[in-house]
């Protein structure tokens, strides 16, 4: 495999972001885990880095990073805290959305907002066990003479309650013709919806599903987005070619849990050594750095083909969510067999990572709907 190594601009940024974890992110990573509110303090950490819009483009208030420099913050910010790198990475999805599926006012609209820090999104893409189902997209949308009204509730919207607006996908009612399918964006001021019950993700504590109902919420037709039809699949492509960001925050979190196994073997002492000496724990750290290694080569190569552009970036970008998400359970795992019995306990933070790398395999498509895009690509189906 040809080394996808990073260019001295995006050392220096790692670097950076590095600095910020270590100083501001990491004493509250604990708190944030255990908590069951939106990690506010994360987030306005996120704002005054300009983190939020750093994939959006220049011309609309962002940054303009490409695929690879996005991977390496939510790496570094998973190392720590992988709720945080959660809530950043639906931030840079939400972009990417409103970037492909958005015309050039509500590009302006609602990307400048997020780009200045104004504005938090939220997403509503699939329901629960629906691995893009159309006839499971439980919210539907009736045209108006001026819009739509939106009815239905969804199980799934993360931060909904936070948001200042969502991204929702509606079908045609009675409908399952892709073409039926429309993308909104619901402003929370002056829609008619409400965020009821919540259910505690596990691991990610804060970062909530909430409930969302709509009852004739009204959405103007300049918040449909796509309008000329096509949303649902823009979205998909959207989802296919970004996987990269979910992979980005797995790699960050195995990353972390094999530094704190490490810095653990190299003090704890039994019979006499620190246990790092031991052949079976060596044996053990090394399956974990090959893995990661394995994971970050892919995971680059995967960001460096979406940048070019390349049909290559879907089939490496499932296979690398695939993948990272598989490593990231094997490493929190082993993590936790390097502590032993206090891998368990919350005195050390291995048992974090282990609570939140299982959801990992979900968000953004399970690993069956991953296998039928890395098939698809393979034979041309």
């Amino acid at each position: 495999m040809i080394p996808y190594e990073l260019n001295e601009d995006q050392k220096m940024f790692q670097d950076t972001i590095r600095r910020m974890v270590k100083e501001k992110l990491a004493p509250k990573a604990q708190k944030v885990d255990e908590s069951s509110e939106f990690p506010w303090d994360s987030f306005e950490l996120f704002r005054e880095y300009g983190l939020p819009g750093i994939n959006i483009p220049e011309e609309l208030g962002g940054v303009g990073a490409d695929c690879l420099t996005c991977a390496i913050v939510l790496e570094e910010i998973g190392k720590t805290c992988n709720t945080s790198a959660l809530v950043l990475g639906s931030c840079f999805i939400s972009n990417l959305i409103l970037l492909h599926a958005g015309n050039e006012d509500q590009k302006t609209r609602f990307l400048s907002r997020i780009a200045e820090g104004e504005s938090i999104s939220a997403i509503s893409l699939i329901e629960p066990g629906m691995p893009f189902n159309i006839n499971e997209i439980s919210v539907t949308a009736t045209s108006t003479d001026d819009g739509y009204l939106l009815n239905g509730k969804t199980a799934v919207i993360s931060n909904a309650d936070v948001a200042d607006f969502i991204i929702i996908l509606a079908r045609k009612e009675n409908s399952s013709d892709p073409k039926d399918v429309y993308a909104f964006v619901v402003e929370k001021e002056g829609s008619k919806y409400l965020c009821g019950k919540k259910g505690e993700l596990l691991g990610e504590g804060s970062r909530q599903a909430c409930e969302v109902a709509f009852s004739d919420c009204k959405v103007p037709n300049e918040n449909r987005l796509n309008p000329e039809g096509g949303a649902y699949q823009k979205v998909i492509q959207v989802l296919e070619e970004n996987n990269y960001i979910t992979a980005a925050r797995a790699l960050g979190l195995s990353q972390g849990a094999l530094e704190h196994a490490l810095d653990y073997a190299k003090t704890r002492v039994q019979f006499g050594k620190a246990i790092i000496k031991f052949q079976g724990i060596q044996f053990m750290i090394a399956e974990m750095a090959v893995k990661i290694e394995s994971v970050r080569q892919m995971l680059y190569k995967a960001c460096t083909e979406i940048s070019k552009g390349s049909r290559e970036a879907i089939r490496l970008g499932a296979m690398v969510k695939s993948l990272a998400s598989d490593v990231a359970m094997d490493v929190a795992v082993n993590a936790i067999q390097v502590f032993g019995g206090y891998g368990v306990t919350t005195e050390y933070p291995v048992a974090r990572y282990y609570r939140n790398a299982k959801p990992i395999s979900f968000v953004e498509g399970s690993k069956d709907v991953h296998k039928n895009v890395i098939a698809r690509e393979v034979y041309g189906g």
